[in-house]
């Protein structure tokens, strides 16, 4: 699953899975995480993993109300959605956000190949030592980010660092400017 890039945009394929339902308690509770100028987002998260660490620019994107999280607009399957990235969020991690239930609307179910397309200048160039160093916790083992809730902080615990050093070594993205 490589992505497809032409001029204007970039296809990343990623598969569908459910998540923890972390972000449907965030909404709930009218925490800020997810108020971003005027877009109104339904409850819950649309959960996709890919095959690849991408890296957003952060210049692209809409930054949260009071915290460090960043959108990012992106269209799944011909939709305008929003990646949600967050402090220690994998690089090949997506949570996407909409103004409808995309489950429902896109009649998707875990498993199901999706196609994100992004512009081209929304996303960084990764270094070969960077890719290197993402294949190491994470080629073979994408899916366990959502099905095994101890592998993430395994691997923080083993690198023994905080997201602004495994965002250096390429493991997640930061997103303070």
């Amino acid at each position: 699953m490589i992505p497809e890039i032409n001029r204007a945009t970039v296809h990343i394929p990623a598969v569908v899975v459910s998540g923890r339902a972390i972000a449907s308690r965030i909404m709930a509770s009218g925490n800020d995480t997810f108020k971003v100028k005027n877009i109104r987002f339904v409850p819950g998260t649309l959960n996709l993993v890919a095959k690849i660490p991408i890296v957003f620019n952060r210049n692209s994107s809409e930054a949260a109300q009071k915290v460090r999280t960043y959108f990012f607009p992106v269209y799944l399957n011909g939709s305008l959605c929003w990646v949600r990235r967050y402090p220690q969020c994998p690089l090949h991690v997506f949570e996407v956000v909409s103004d409808v239930q995309l489950r429902e609307t896109l009649n998707l179910e875990d498993g199901a190949v999706v196609q994100l397309e992004v512009a081209a200048n929304a996303i960084k160039q990764i270094g070969i030592l960077k890719k290197m160093l993402w294949y190491l916790p994470w080629k073979g083992r994408e899916f366990w980010f959502y099905r095994f809730a101890w592998y993430p902080k395994f691997i923080s615990r083993v690198l023994n660092a905080r997201y602004r050093a495994q965002e250096a070594l390429g493991f997640v993205q930061t997103l303070t400017k």
